[in-house]
C-alpha cells in the first residue's frame, strides 16, 4: 500500500509541476488586458448562474440510470473534453465511470442524498 501511495503521490507531483508549467506559459503568451477581460467574463457567468441549482435530470434520478447513461456516453464526453484539453496545449487523461458506491456515498455527502 505504501508504494502505491507513494506513486500516487509522485503522479500528483508531476501534474502539479506540467499544470504550474503550462499556466506560466499561458500567462507568458497573453495579450495585454486577457486577464482583465478573463475576470470580466467570468464576473458576467457568475452573474448568470447565481442562482443555478447543480442537478442530474429528472430521468437520472437513479443510481442504475445513471450508469447507464455514463455508460453509453462515457467515451463521448471523454472525446470531447479531451479535444478541447488538447487545443489549450494540455494532456487528457479520461478518468473511469464511478462505482454504485462512490455515486451513493457522493450523492450523500455532497448533495443531501439526491443522485
Amino acid at each position: 500500500i505504501a508504494a502505491i501511495f507513494d506513486s500516487v503521490q509522485a503522479s500528483e507531483r508531476e501534474d502539479k509541476t506540467n499544470f504550474d508549467r503550462a499556466y506560466a506559459k499561458l500567462v507568458a503568451d497573453a495579450p495585454e488586458g486577457a486577464e482583465a477581460a478573463l475576470l470580466a467574463a467570468l464576473k458576467v457567468l457568475v452573474g448568470k448562474t447565481k442562482d443555478a441549482q447543480v442537478a442530474q435530470p429528472p430521468q437520472l434520478n437513479t443510481v442504475k440510470a445513471l450508469l447507464g447513461a455514463s455508460e453509453r456516453y462515457n467515451d463521448i464526453v471523454h472525446a470531447y473534453i479531451g479535444a478541447i484539453v488538447v487545443q489549450c496545449g494540455g494532456v487528457y487523461h479520461p478518468g473511469p465511470v464511478k462505482l454504485a458506491d462512490r455515486i451513493e456515498s457522493k450523492a450523500n455527502s455532497d448533495y443531501g442524498g439526491a443522485v
